[in-house]
């Protein structure tokens, strides 16, 4: 782990109280996010355990296990169980998995990188359907006992209908940066400017807070990401989930003393990027060199997280037979076992590191 004192690249108003001590940004991970339930782990084991996990996408995941869990031990056998394993097998093709359709689009994101003209259409253009919500414990509702850790969650509420996907943008703003959280604690910092925001149409430039969430339904909402899953409906808005800054250290910034981040890797050149570049109108490796420019954030190091972790909890595959591409899970439980042990095993050694 790596703390440096000098100046930060963005100025924030000084703040003499904030609502959380320790931040831990869980931003990320897909479905390789067993690896965040290790580094908790080895901070817990350093007495640097967070009051705040900040999460996006499969980190939204491990936060909710963490949050609704009492120890690491328990948090750990709940993910490698055979009734997770089970869960995620249940992951199914959806209308945009044809691998006709899948080539085809990934070809006109890769070569119209930033060309936001027209409205996406994220109702009907994903890949998978995903299984309802997860197993026991039930995250329907919060779990949280006094000593648990606060989770708030990054997501993208949609600013247009599905019955206007295709049409001319008109440089009409399509997103709003949305900080969701269970309480009323993260209302403080609905003054900050989205970060992506900055001579960008597409993203309003105010972050909205939404306080009061269900868990399950920040769950749902943080896992959506765009071509891969549906949007999710919440009281009649749509949401995307944590895309839309997957380094929101600004935020966490805001709202604890302390922030541990992740130095991450550069976003795939070939597929990540150019989707995120045709949703949201950003070059997210942009982002990274300019979130990855702050000093005073605790820093741990994954980026080589893909080259020592090659195995997700669920992966890609191709089905000619079926023409389909589909989520997979290991072959086996034990397999999947030692996929979550390895991943858990890759986060205490990262977060352990001096």
């Amino acid at each position: 782990m790596q703390t440096s004192s000098k100046s930060e690249p963005l100025a924030m108003a000084p703040k003499t109280t904030k609502p959380y001590q320790r931040c831990l940004v869980m931003a990320g991970g897909g479905f390789r996010f067993g690896y965040y339930l290790g580094i908790h782990a080895a901070l817990e084991q350093q007495g640097r355990t967070p009051d705040l996990l900040l999460a996006s996408c499969g980190g939204a995941l491990a936060a909710a296990i963490i949050q609704a869990l009492p120890d690491a031990q328990s948090r750990l056998e709940y993910l490698a169980s055979e009734t997770m394993y089970q869960h995620w097998q249940q992951v199914a093709p959806g209308p945009g998995a044809r691998l006709s359709s899948v080539l085809r689009h990934a070809c006109q994101r890769r070569f119209s990188r930033q060309d936001c003209t027209r409205i996406p259409d994220l109702f009907s253009d994903y890949l998978f359907e995903l299984p309802e919500a997860l197993p026991h414990p039930n995250f329907a509702i919060s779990s949280a006992t006094p000593s648990s850790p606060s989770v708030a969650i990054i997501g993208a509420e949609l600013l247009f209908s599905p019955q206007q996907a295709g049409q001319l943008r008109n440089q009409q703003a399509l997103f709003q940066q949305v900080l969701f959280a269970a309480n009323t604690e993260a209302a403080a910092i609905a003054h900050l400017q989205a970060p992506l925001s900055s001579n960008n149409t597409v993203i309003l430039p105010t972050l909205a807070v939404q306080a009061e969430v269900p868990l399950g339904v920040m769950l749902r909402i943080a896992v959506s990401d765009m071509f891969y899953f549906r949007p999710a409906c919440y009281q009649g808005r749509y949401f995307l989930g944590g895309a839309i800054d997957l380094m929101p250290l600004e935020i966490a910034k805001a709202l604890a003393f302390e922030v541990i981040a992740e130095r991450k890797a550069a976003y795939d050149f070939s597929l990540a990027s150019p989707a995120i570049a045709k949703v949201f109108g950003v070059d997210p490796n942009q982002r990274l060199v300019q979130a990855m420019a702050h000093t005073d954030v605790s820093w741990l190091d994954t980026r080589d997280m893909r080259q020592q972790l090659p195995q997700g909890i669920v992966h890609k595959s191709l089905n000619w037979r079926q023409n389909l591409l589909k989520l997979s899970a290991a072959p086996s439980y034990a397999a999947y076992r030692d996929v979550v042990l390895t991943q858990w095993q890759y986060g205490f050694a990262c977060a352990s590191k001096d």
